[in-house]
């Protein structure tokens, strides 16, 4: 294959991606393995299609085969490092960013350390890598939001948000941040009435302000009116609005409510060891093991770790 065409396929492969076309990337890096299979490039290409398409298994063992060939790859370790962020293992993908940032510095790297040290908890080291990035123009502001979220700075969080929308007024993430931080800085009462006067009006609640309603709440003592609120909810709400409930539930020690708002979201973190150890732990303390290991047993032949989680599950009530 000639050095033009090897760039065509190259280029064609990055476009796919981009579209995240992951079938016609998947021809398209074939075609380029069978002209150049053993090259850092083509397989740089191979990893960073697995990373991007959520083949996290499969990356996992060619980012460990590929940085022990190519130490000195700054972009092996970046991509190593987002496998790792994106498994939640902020420990190894700190070490795989510092890495690349080591071997060939760059702004791209230095992002994602800092938002790796934030989710690390490591906030002051974060916060000196963002805004240095702020400094030299680079967009961080949902990142600092994020970050001083963390810290439970609220009224700073809510300013970086808004610096986002003064630039990008369509972003409708950061519509919705905007929505939910503003909802934290209100008295609990407050957002219950704005709730409750939504729906006297017959309009739906913005999904974003959800997650603190029901914290609100909870933590005023309201729990029988949660639980009614959640029982009137869609029966199959998106899940990662299920997530999020649950996790408003499950940190408040509603573990009833949170249970059943944890098998909502089951489907899309079968390989979240956070999220398998709540429900669990959900279901230890309601009770309600048996049903969990039948509910983990109809996942798992599509999540075949579901099935030793499932016979744990069995030793664990046999005690």
């Amino acid at each position: 294959m000639s050095s033009h065409m090897k760039v065509v396929l190259q280029r064609n492969l990055r476009e796919a991606m981009r579209r995240r076309a992951w079938k016609e990337a998947r021809e398209v890096l074939e075609r380029l393995k069978q002209s150049d299979p053993l090259s850092l490039e083509t397989r740089g290409f191979e990893l960073e299609l697995l990373v991007k398409s959520g083949k996290l298994d499969e990356a996992e063992a060619a980012a460990t085969q590929l940085t022990q060939l190519f130490p000195a790859s700054g972009r092996t370790h970046y991509l190593a490092g987002q496998l790792y962020y994106k498994k939640k293992a902020y420990t190894r993908a700190e070490h795989h960013f510092r890495e690349s940032e080591r071997i060939h510095p760059h702004d791209t790297v230095r992002l994602c350390l800092g938002k790796t040290l934030t989710q690390l908890g490591r906030f002051d080291e974060a916060e000196a890598i963002l805004s240095r990035l702020a400094e030299g123009g680079r967009e961080v502001s949902m990142d600092l939001a994020w970050l001083y979220e963390r810290t439970h700075d609220y009224s700073r969080a809510l300013r970086m948000v808004e610096q986002r929308l003064e630039k990008h007024p369509d972003d409708s993430f950061a519509q919705g941040q905007k929505l939910r931080l503003r909802a934290r800085l209100v008295a609990p009462d407050e957002l219950v009435e704005e709730v409750e006067t939504l729906q006297a009006f017959g309009e739906d609640v913005p999904e974003d302000l959800l997650p603190e309603f029901i914290d609100s709440l909870l933590r005023s003592g309201q729990k029988r009116k949660a639980r009614d609120f959640l029982e009137r909810m869609d029966p199959k709400p998106n899940p990662r609005l299920a997530a999020r409930l649950g996790w408003v539930c499950h940190r408040l020690q509603a573990y009833d409510l949170g249970l059943d708002l944890f098998v909502r979201a089951l489907p899309e973190n079968t390989a979240n060891p956070k999220f398998l150890s709540a429900i669990e732990r959900a279901a230890d303390l309601c009770n309600r093991l048996d049903e969990l290991i039948s509910i983990y047993e109809q996942h798992a032949p599509e999540a075949k770790r579901l099935y030793g989680r499932a016979k744990s599950l069995e030793r664990r009530r046999n005690r």
